[in-house]
């Protein structure tokens, strides 16, 4: 337990870092670092979309620890494999951005 809270603080260390370093001045990470202090919990929609993203990743990661193996899809019987590459497709191309977007560690 000790282990997860460490990472856990660890995590939000690297955040509020990630803040400093993109923040534009200082009144923005003032600005961030109060609303942060202020954590009110999102509606279901937005709890919705972090389970819908963190479900898929959870799942995974258990089937890996309790089947002793890192590689999960060659072991999947053709059908399952099959709806697995095919999901993961479809999700790259209609979740994809729609347009360009600047990569941020230029922004100097």
């Amino acid at each position: 337990m000790t282990n997860v809270l460490l990472w856990a603080v660890m995590f939000c260390l690297v955040v509020y870092g990630w803040l400093l370093f993109r923040a534009d001045n200082m009144l923005v990470v003032w600005d961030y670092t109060v609303a942060l202090a202020r954590f009110t919990a999102g509606g279901m929609n937005d709890w919705g979309t972090l389970l819908a993203y963190i479900l898929p990743l959870v799942l995974v990661q258990l089937v890996q620890k309790f089947t002793n193996t890192l590689e999960l899809l060659p072991r999947m019987s053709g059908l399952i494999s099959l709806t697995v590459k095919t999901a993961m497709i479809c999700g790259l191309i209609f979740l994809s951005a729609a347009t360009g977007q600047r990569f941020i560690y230029f922004d100097f």
